[in-house]
């Protein structure tokens, strides 16, 4: 039994780790020569208290820009890790990764994302907002540096704040926003909610296209307890379970559409 179960485990836990392997960049992209997803009018999803969060930001340094007449080429932009503002339990991180102080000069002695122009980034806003988290709107802003040389020769290092995103953390009940696996994997898994429950819980699911899923859950000595197949639709789609008959305990369940696996656990609390 052990030898089933053992390698079940593990590749449950390797297509865990893989809905939530580093961001990739240049996954959401514009046809522009800098960019950085979401912009102030999309601004970040909700965050929902008690329940696992995630939110990718997509950049492109530019090659070069336009300042007045002249034309400044594009060093390297540098993004301090310290989101001030962020909701308690959120954490940051970033490909390429942030590089590490560099004292004493105050542009180099904190934690940084450093970009080359005509190059691509992405950072990962995660976390879970603890229960007992106050409902509230949490503002942020992001310190950004751009170094740039006009003609190709004067260096001009500027400063600059990003204020315009936004994490409204709303309480329970609440359903948790996703987009950042919708291209890459064609469907976006959420945490089911009430988690933990007793009775009905509802997994949802995002989609970018009609498309047949499967859906299986195990107990964690690898038993399989339920499994159903469903039609997802484009857009959100809602999987309700009905845990009643379980016995208490933490389950691994896994969704596929045949191409790809997402997987989470949950809670039961009879």
């Amino acid at each position: 039994m052990k030898k089933i179960i053992l390698p079940l485990l593990c590749c449950l836990f390797a297509t865990a780790i893989k809905a939530q392997t580093p961001c990739v960049p240049g996954t959401l992209s514009k046809p522009q020569s800098g960019y950085i997803l979401p912009d102030s009018a999309t601004n970040f999803n909700h965050a929902c208290v008690g329940l696992y969060y995630e939110q990718i930001i997509y950049i492109k340094a530019p090659k070069d820009t336009t300042l007045g007449p002249a034309t400044a080429t594009v060093d390297s932009f540098v993004v301090n890790k310290n989101v001030i503002g962020l909701p308690p339990g959120l954490v940051v991180e970033a490909v390429p990764g942030f590089k590490s102080p560099n004292p004493p000069n105050p542009n180099t002695n904190f934690e940084r994302l450093i970009i080359k122009g005509d190059s691509l980034a992405c950072i990962r806003i995660s976390g879970t907002v603890p229960v007992g988290t106050t409902p509230s709107v949490y503002n942020l802003t992001i310190e950004v540096r751009a170094y740039l040389k006009i003609s190709g020769i004067l260096p001009l290092d500027t400063a600059s704040n990003i204020g315009y995103y936004k994490i409204d953390v709303k309480g329970q009940p609440c359903w948790p926003a996703a987009v950042n696996n919708l291209d890459a994997y064609g469907f976006e898994l959420n945490a089911n909610a009430p988690n933990p429950f007793s009775g009905v819980t509802l997994l949802s699911f995002n989609a970018n296209q009609p498309d047949q899923y499967r859906l299986k859950v195990v107990n964690l000595l690898g038993e399989e307890v339920y499994q159903t197949s469903v039609k997802g639709l484009s857009g959100m789609n809602y999987i309700r379970l009905d845990a009643s008959l379980w016995s208490s305990g933490v389950y691994m369940y896994a969704l596929s559409n045949g191409r790809n696996t997402l997987t989470g656990k949950l809670q039961v609390i009879q």
